[in-house]
């Protein structure tokens, strides 16, 4: 049983946690905005080049690739966030709470594998091995590490976010998530 020093200290880390979360995705949001809004543009630009003045924009290709690969990333960080990420959830619904919570720390324990391990940790070897390499987009003449630096932003993210989800389920702050949680 948990004393009324230990329920409020753990109020607190829950209410910091919030705040970094909103911040985060405050971030997260307005990358995704800014990220979407240059693709549309380059996409833009490139039809009109291309059809207009018959001699499409060289780089108007490469920079629509990179930033759609930055909004699929940063998204997918956004919807974990707000626990919008697709899952299977026939078993979980089928199984009593202390089951489906158990169940759900686990699907919780493999996610942060996967964002701590190849999104995090693989996503800055090969942004490192990229820039020391000295590969450029070829059209616009930048590192090619800039479209691979997005990886390890998405891991930290994530990791962040399913710790955040995790906590909650250990300390039993989760019971709302745990109905939405899909497994």
């Amino acid at each position: 049983m948990m004393d009324a020093k230990e329920g409020a200290d753990q109020n607190g880390l829950f209410a910091v946690m919030a705040v970094i979360h909103r911040v985060i995705v405050r971030i997260l949001s307005a990358l995704v905005v800014v990220a979407v809004g240059g693709l549309v543009f380059s996409v833009l630009w490139g039809v009109v080049t291309r059809f207009v003045f018959d001699n499409q924009a060289s780089w108007t290709e490469e920079l629509a690739r990179m930033l759609l690969i930055w909004v699929t990333l940063i998204g997918s960080s956004l919807a974990f966030a707000g626990h919008s990420h697709l899952g299977v959830d026939i078993l979980a619904r089928s199984l009593d709470p202390a089951a489906r919570r158990l169940l759900a720390v686990l699907s919780q324990l493999m996610v942060l594998f996967f964002a701590v391990v190849i999104l995090g940790q693989g996503g800055w070897a090969i942004v490192k091995d990229t820039y020391a390499s000295g590969q450029v987009l070829a059209a616009m003449g930048i590192s090619r590490a800039w479209v691979y630096v997005v990886v390890p932003i998405s891991g930290v993210t994530t990791a962040y976010f399913t710790l955040e989800t995790l906590l909650k389920l250990v300390c039993g702050h989760a019971e709302n998530e745990l109905e939405e949680e899909e497994v």
